[in-house]
């Protein structure tokens, strides 16, 4: 699975645009932002080159990783035409909480607590938390 949620901004929506404006959703106070996922990178620089950075595997970037930088960089250093982006194994459960609180008493709940949270939001009184690991720890 893709370790940071892309958010959808209709049918012109691309990895390549989320990578660039380096966006990503709820899972990314866990899991990390699309920066910490790109490995490497194909873009066409202003003169029309054809330029390659990084590689295809965790292990493969020597000296300046300059396909991280692509990651909010909105398109000023080129255009992203491939990307080569680290998975990591969906979680085998995976539930959403929802509980009726205060932000704060939300927080104050939360905090110390080895929850294996991937994802949590906050609307209206209701405090929402996505939960994901093992089947034994449903």
């Amino acid at each position: 699975m893709l370790p940071f949620e892309l958010p959808h901004f209709g049918r012109s929506a691309t990895l390549g645009g989320c990578i660039a404006a380096g966006l990503a959703g709820p899972r990314r106070a866990w899991t990390g932002s699309p920066r910490d996922f790109v490995l490497g990178a194909v873009v066409m620089n202003e003169h029309g080159q054809v330029l390659h950075f990084g590689g295809q595997v965790v292990k493969n970037v020597a000296g300046y990783d300059v396909s991280r930088l692509l990651a909010g960089s909105l398109g000023t250093l080129g255009l992203i035409l491939q990307l080569s982006i680290k998975m990591l194994p969906h979680p085998v459960a995976e539930a959403t909480l929802k509980f009726d609180m205060h932000a704060t008493d939300g927080v104050r709940k939360l905090n110390g607590h080895p929850l294996p949270i991937t994802g949590s939001a906050w609307r209206d009184g209701t405090l929402a938390l996505r939960l994901a690991g093992a089947e034994a720890g449903r």
